[in-house]
């Protein structure tokens, strides 16, 4: 068996996303070969092989070692390790079935090479499963997706995410989807501006989450200040994501800022139908901003009451609530910034709308209420019905495009 030795000079290593993924794209290790040929005369390597690990005892990381062009690893109980795949065509699932009896627990306390505090590394591979296990533990990350181009196809399914130190899970420059996945108690360690919480897909990704639930609070009353600085979903440098519940399973996105998207991004919150029918409406719990050329698709969405906060659209973003039935709570639509909104409702007694600084949202529908429409600063609201009145405004103020 081969044995990579790897050297790792870092100085003051910052705890930043792009710092940790650019650390990996220069000195992590290079994949294992997928096999096909015998290697200096010896057996050839199998097309497929079965691994089974019991923990513990056994080793997830050693059984990676093992040369095949298919690789499937049954985790039976749990293994404290820090585990990295840079290989193609595995699949590393739970022998039971059971997030709560199959774990991976992570045992590095610093962010150094070579998994730098990642409780699951999956960089550069593609067709990559895992499912039924529970991943926690982690001094920077619970599952990291660093694919620089290459991750595709990485499908994490029936997991639990949770007691990771910044976030639960990342994807930098990688594909894939979350099926089922519940993220809890992630982002413990977050601090000033190094944030953290449920998931963070950025730099070029494009990721779908199925039916998971996003929970960036804290279970522990006395990290009330901490709980403030986290994010259910982070989204981010021109990726690209979609939040559904699918199959009759209702996701969440819970935390004092449920979604942040920016920098040309592209996000779409959408619950289930079947027939045309809401079956699910994927329900939103905390506010959402979108900034710097963002845009955030939402249908068939329901949001709690804000209380102490508002949704914010600014700096030349979109907000398309166009399709389906949603809930809203306060919302400011500013700086060069535009909203489309159809059969949206505002809910009271905080449904109010703000349109501000040379901006524009679009009103229509037969079921849009909102209690209060106010409009600034060069703005306005154009309403597709003959007055506010029939929209359901109840109080306007500065909206020329519609009249009362």
């Amino acid at each position: 068996m081969r044995t990579l030795f790897i050297r790792c000079a870092v100085g003051t290593f910052s705890l930043s996303l792009v710092a940790a993924a650019e650390v990996l794209a220069q000195g992590g290790p290079p994949p294992v070969p997928p096999g096909g040929e015998a290697r200096g005369g010896g057996a050839p390597i199998p097309e497929e092989l079965v691994v089974d690990v019991e923990c513990p005892g056994d080793s997830i990381s050693d059984a990676l070692a093992q040369p095949a062009v298919t690789l499937t690893i049954n985790v039976d109980g749990e293994c404290n390790e820090n585990v990295q795949i840079a290989r193609d065509n595995v699949t590393l699932r739970g022998a039971n079935g059971d997030p709560a009896v199959d774990k991976i627990v992570g045992i590095e306390t610093e962010v150094v090479a070579p998994h730098f505090g990642i409780v699951l590394l999956i960089t550069g591979a593609a067709n990559v499963v895992v499912e039924d296990l529970t991943i926690r533990n982690g001094a920077l990350w619970g599952v990291g997706v660093t694919g620089f181009g290459v991750s595709e196809a990485v499908r994490i399914e029936n997991c639990v995410i949770s007691d990771n130190a910044f976030w639960g899970l990342v994807v930098f420059r990688g594909r894939g989807s979350a099926t089922q996945i519940v993220f809890s108690n992630n982002g413990s360690e977050s601090s000033g501006r190094l944030r953290g919480g449920a998931a963070r897909v950025t730099r070029y990704s494009s990721f779908n989450l199925n039916s998971c639930t996003l929970d960036a609070t804290l279970p522990d009353p006395s990290a009330t200040s901490v709980t403030d600085l986290l994010t259910a979903l982070n989204v981010d440098a021109y990726s690209t994501v979609t939040v559904r519940n699918r199959d009759g399973v209702a996701g969440l996105l819970e935390g004092a800022t449920s979604l942040s998207a920016s920098t040309g991004s592209s996000v779409s919150l959408r619950g289930e139908r079947v027939d045309g029918v809401v079956v699910k409406a994927l329900d939103v719990a905390g506010r959402f901003s979108v900034q710097r050329k963002a845009r955030l698709e939402l249908r068939d969405v329901t949001q709690g009451d804000l209380l102490t906060s508002s949704n914010n659209v600014s700096s030349d973003s979109i907000l398309d609530a166009s399709r389906g039935r949603t809930t809203l709570s306060r919302t400011v639509i500013d700086s060069f910034s535009n909203a489309n909104l159809r059969d949206v409702t505002f809910e009271s007694p905080n449904g109010d709308l703000f349109v501000d600084r040379f901006s524009q949202a679009i009103i229509s529908g037969g079921t849009t209420t909102i209690h209060t429409l106010s409009c600034s600063a060069g703005s306005d609201a154009l309403c597709e019905f003959p007055s506010a009145t029939d929209l359901g405004v109840g109080t306007m103020t500065g909206c020329s495009l519609c009249t009362q």
